[in-house]
């Protein structure tokens, strides 16, 4: 058996990889960008890719998971076959003219020999947040209007 290690991917390794996305699939961003969160531990990682633009009107969280310890992963390597495959998806999404979407609720997956689950939805934070807003009675209907312009 392979002995593990407990390495974490560093913010500056995050910052890069999130640099990297935005490069390679600037063709197809328009005015969107990709932020990354990772979160792992010695035993699971938990990776985070989102899609989204500033007004956050378009919002398309990927999240993944992955068992690490009982697949022999160090958390590290668990956190960079989920971006790997999150990144082969984007790739997919973009040539799919936007039309490849991930279930909404945690589904397995198998990428290189290991087993992991994914889930992903495409959000508009920005209506919903004018429509919490609006239900709070904070905002009238002609001040959502005017902010959606």
């Amino acid at each position: 058996m392979p002995k593990m290690n407990n390495e974490k991917l560093m913010a500056s390794e995050i910052a890069e990889l999130t640099h990297i996305l935005d490069r390679k699939h600037a063709a197809s961003l328009g005015d969107r960008f990709f932020s990354i969160k990772v979160d792992s531990d010695e035993s699971k990682a938990f990776v985070t890719v989102t899609l989204r633009n500033a007004q956050e009107s378009f919002y398309y969280p990927v999240e993944g998971r992955i068992a690490c310890k009982s697949q022999e992963l160090s958390p590290k390597d668990g956190a960079m076959l989920l971006l790997d495959f999150i990144d082969v998806y984007f790739e997919e999404f973009f040539h799919d003219r936007q039309d490849t979407w991930l279930p909404i609720d945690w589904a397995g997956f198998n990428f290189e020999g290991f087993e992991f689950e994914l889930k992903g939805q495409v959000l508009n934070k920005r209506t919903e947040e004018l429509a919490d807003l609006f239900l709070d009675g904070k905002i009238n209907r002609d001040e959502i209007i005017s902010a959606l312009k």
